[in-house]
Order: structure tokens, then sequence, then C-alpha cells
């Protein structure tokens, strides 16, 4: 058997490239041979959860079945582990305090939750498998077609925990030089699933802060496997640990955390509750003292209700011993405004595609305003001093200075979407926002915009508005821009919706002006649209082609400033 030669003091401290972990042979006498009680222990977990995989592949099982299974199996292997009292082992320290150096730069790049004691039970179990590396290839060796089939099964129902799982063991195995290890890719899928499961919609985050080298961490691992739920995360605090360093982890946390719209701090004693005022915070905070588990469970179970936050408060001091204080967030929530010149009901459709096209739920508002308010209000509209407004979607036609703003036809060009990127940077990582960018090219093209906005048959009718459009290219002597015929294309099929369903404008100005001056161009869409209207069995009223060419003029005028500008 083969023992690590690098005293204990430095494996703590090797950086994680560092590839020169040395073994040297030592002899063993026969009572020496005796296996050790964690080789029985982790062969009976992997027993249990290979047989529990395969009840679920070979009886067709739901997979949450499972998942369901799985976890109950881990989370009694935790229980056995953290709680068995054991002399300090230096050696698992060390192993212990890289895990945690590559779990940190994970949750850093992909927002990971995992439980303190999670490296750990790691460190235990990477030691003991290296340990007893001969029974641990003879069993893995029997068991080599079930543990590839419960791998197959997580990668493909859970693709990103087993990503995130196999990339952090093999980076581990390759700090320390040994041989991969699968059995602990299954362990860290499961953590990694049960730890980072949210619920969609939840407003609040939870975090338990307490004195004691894991008193935190325990009762925050505790509620959460009663709920059922990753509702809290822990940070624990040795006696000799100041309260500003406590401070920085709990700005970190915030910082990770932003899409929350409150974060509820469970602090053990009154010390701790007047740090949460220094915090760099854009978030309600609630904080309540005299932490204890039935405790944590009541607030964890109105978070998971989607109760108020002074609610949570309230009722949670009615029921227990303690007190709490409120801290309002100063800053203006932040807000997405929506608005279009076709309706309010379509602004309303276009915030709940550009919702659904998220990877997950934000701390952002999505706003619909009329656009004939905001036309006349600009800037000064009150949807800009109630809100912090990260980002616009709105016509060309409209001009707000100052406003971080972006077309509807640009996104559905998909053409100058940087507004975008600014507007989810601080809610968003880099993956995020590329899966944000790809759901948002499928749900706005054109043919999906008309699916979802449009009460007529979107392919007959964008074939009908291509033919009436190219038409009018053909009448005017021009071709638009493709931005300009995008938002033609739009309008257009809007204007015969409207038609159909007898809602057509009805506009109060005087158009004598507009027909005398513009007949060519009324002419131009009767010829035009002739076809398609007869298709639609319905006339386009002098308002509507005065709102057509209107649209069409600002869309000229606007590209033409644009390639001047470039010109500069």
């Amino acid at each position: 058997m083969k023992r690590v030669y690098l005293p204990e003091p430095l494996l703590s401290k090797i950086p994680l490239e560092w590839k020169g972990l040395k073994e040297e042979l030592v002899f063993l006498t026969i009572n020496e041979l005796v296996p050790e009680n964690d080789s029985h222990q982790i062969f009976d977990l992997f027993d249990l959860l290979l047989e529990a995989h395969r009840d679920y592949f070979f009886n067709h099982h739901h997979f949450n079945s499972f998942l369901k299974d799985g976890l109950e199996i881990m989370r009694k292997y935790y229980d056995m582990i953290v709680f068995e009292q054991k002399e300090e082992n230096p050696r698992i320290s060390s192993i212990e305090n890289i895990i945690q150096t590559l779990i940190d730069q994970a949750k850093d790049n992909a927002r990971l939750t995992l439980p303190l004691n999670c490296s750990f039970v790691l460190a235990r179990m990477i030691d003991s498998l290296h340990q007893m590396k001969t029974s641990a290839s003879v069993w893995e060796s029997e068991q080599r077609d079930s543990i590839q089939s419960c791998l197959n099964s997580l990668k493909q129902e859970l693709p990103q925990a087993f990503s995130l799982a196999d990339e952090l063991i093999s980076r581990l195995c390759t700090t320390l030089e040994i041989k991969t290890q699968p059995l602990n890719v299954i362990f860290l899928t499961l953590n990694i699933c049960f730890y980072n499961q949210q619920e969609k919609g939840r407003q609040l985050c939870g975090i338990i802060i307490s004195h004691g080298y894991s008193t935190a961490s325990s009762i925050a691992d505790a509620a959460n496997q009663l709920l059922q739920s990753q509702v809290f995360d822990a940070i624990d605090m040795p006696l000799d640990t100041e309260v500003a360093a406590i401070e920085k982890q709990l700005d970190r946390f915030l910082q990770m955390h932003s899409y929350y719209q409150g974060m509820l701090v469970l602090v053990d004693m009154g010390s701790l509750e007047a740090m949460a005022q220094h915090l760099n915070s854009k978030m309600d905070i609630g904080i309540i003292n005299n932490i204890s588990t039935g405790l944590a469970l009541d607030v964890g179970n109105r978070i998971k209700q989607n109760e108020e936050m002074e609610a949570i408060l309230i009722a949670a001091c009615q029921s227990h011993q303690c007190h709490y204080r409120l801290l309002r967030q100063t800053e203006k929530p932040k807000a997405i405004i929506f608005t279009n010149d076709i309706s309010i009901r379509v602004s309303g459709k276009l915030a709940e595609l550009f919702r659904s096209s998220l990877p997950r739920p934000v701390n952002i508002k999505f706003i619909e305003v009329e656009y004939s308010r905001l036309k006349t209000t600009l800037e000064n509209d009150d949807c800009f001093q109630q809100y912090h407004v990260v980002l616009l979607i709105k016509p060309l036609g409209l001009k707000l200075d100052g406003v971080n703003s972006v077309t509807l036809e640009d996104i559905v060009g998909f053409r100058n979407l940087q507004p975008l990127s600014e507007a989810f940077q601080d809610e968003l990582n880099e993956e995020e926002l590329d899966q944000f960018h790809q759901q948002l090219l499928k749900n706005f093209s054109l043919q999906s915009l008309m699916e979802n906005l449009t009460i007529l048959n979107p392919a007959h009718l964008l074939d009908s508005v291509y033919e009436a459009v190219s038409e009018l290219q053909r009448q005017r002597h021009c071709r638009f821009q493709s931005r300009t015929l995008v938002g033609i294309y739009i309008h257009v099929s809007f204007l015969i919706e409207r038609l159909v369903t007898r809602t057509a404008i009805e506009s109060q100005a005087d158009l004598t002006r507009f027909q005398k001056e513009h007949q060519d161009f009324i002419d131009q869409v009767h010829i035009s649209f002739q076809r398609i209207l007869k298709s639609y069995n319905v006339t386009v009223p002098i308002d509507e082609i005065s709102y057509l060419y209107d649209y069409i003029a600002n869309d000229e005028a606007f590209n033409k400033k644009e390639l001047e500008g470039e010109a500069e």
C-alpha cells in the first residue's frame, strides 16, 4: 500500500497546478491489512446508489424517483461521516483545503452552491478510495457496467450538474496525481443537483450566520433537508473571527445572488445584527436573531411560500423568542420598459416572450408603458422616476436621451444587441448571457414572433405580407434596408390584424393635407396591397396608410442619419 511522502504542512499549501505528489512503498504487517471501516461505508453507499439506479433504469420509473432515492442515500452517508467522531487527519484536511479552493473558483464562475461539509466528506472519500486501490479496483471492475449506466443517466438528465462535477473531480485528481474517480463524479453530481435547486419565481433567499466551527452549516443543512429545497446558505464564524471578515463574505454572497429581491439573515446573537448596515446592498435585508433549527424551518417554509419579507419577520418573531430588523433598499428597483406603436397588448406579449428567453429569473421588473404616453412625456415619464430603467424596448421612431435602448427590429434582426448585454451584466454570467441570446434568437425570429403575437395564421399572413411589401418596393423604385423591412413586416402584419378584427386606427388629425401631398404613396399602397386585402376581405382606411407612411419615413430618416454618422 502506498503512502504520501510529502509532509502534511506543505501539502495544504501547494498550488492547484502543482503535480509533484510523491509516493513511497511502505511494508505493512498482516494486522495492518485489515480493511478500514471507510471502505465498507463507501462501497455500501454506492451499492445502494447503483441498486436504486438499476431499479429506475430497468423498471422504467421516472428519473425523479431515482433522484429522490439517491439524495436520501447520500444524505445518510453525510450524517454518518460528519457526525462520526474521528481523530483529525492532517492529510484529509489538506485535501479538503484543495477541494474547497476548487469549489470556491467554481462558485465564482457558475453561481454554485454546496454545503461546507461537502469538502470534508469528499476529501474522506477521495483519500479512502486512493488508499485502498486494490479493493476499489476490484469493486469498480465488478460494477463497471452499472457505474457507466448511472453516469450516462446523470449526463443525460442533469447535463449542467454532471458537467460541473466531472470537471471538478477531473481537476482535483489531476492536482493530486491520482486516478480519475467516477464514483465521486456521481456523488458530486447529486450534491450539485440538490443544493442548486431553486423554485421559479422565488423572491427571497436566506442565509444563516452563527458562531462556532459548523453551527450555521449544521442548522442550514438540516433545514434544507427537511424543506427538501436549497433555501439557506450558511456562514460559520469561528469565535476568533472579526465581524468585518463576515461582512466581506456576506457582501460576496449578495453580489452572487443579486437576482433576488430580498435576503433574510438569521444570526445567533446581537453582535452580528449591526453588520447589515455596512453592506453594499441593492436589496431589502431582514435580520432575525436567536437562530434555531425550528426558527430556520419556520422562516424557510415561508420563503418557499413566497410570503412578503415583513410578514415573515413578524410571524417568526410572534412564534419564537427573537426580534428582527428590516433594512429597506434605498435604490430604485431595476426595470425593463416595453413600449411599441402597435398596442399595449403587444407590449405585454413581448415582455412575456422576453422573460421566457431568460435562463433563470432575474432581479429586474418587466413594465409595459403606453406608446402614446411615452411619446409625450419622454424622459420625464413617471416610469423613470419610479424605476432604474436598465433597458427600453422601443420602436425606431421614439428617441429618448440617456436611456439604454434597443428596437424590436434590431432584436428580430439580431443586430446591435450590446444594450441587452449591458442591461443584464450584473444579473447573468457569460454562459447564461449566451444562453439568453440563443433563446432570444429563437423566440424573436419573425415567424416565432408572429406565432406568439397575432391571432391570424402566421405562415399565410407573412407570405401575403412579403408579397405586398415587395410590390411596394417596386412601386417606389427602392429597396428598404433589412431593419426597415423587418419593421414593415411587423407593422403590416398588425395592420391586417386590426382590419380583420375591426380595430383599425382612427386618427383625430386632419388627413386632408396628407392626402393632397402624398397621393402617390396612397396609390402605391392600394396597388401593392390589392391581393392581401382581397384575401382577407378588408379595405385599408386612410388613417392606416398615414400610419404606415410615418413609420417608413421615420425609419428611412433614422437609417440615413445612421449612415451619415458612420461616414463621419
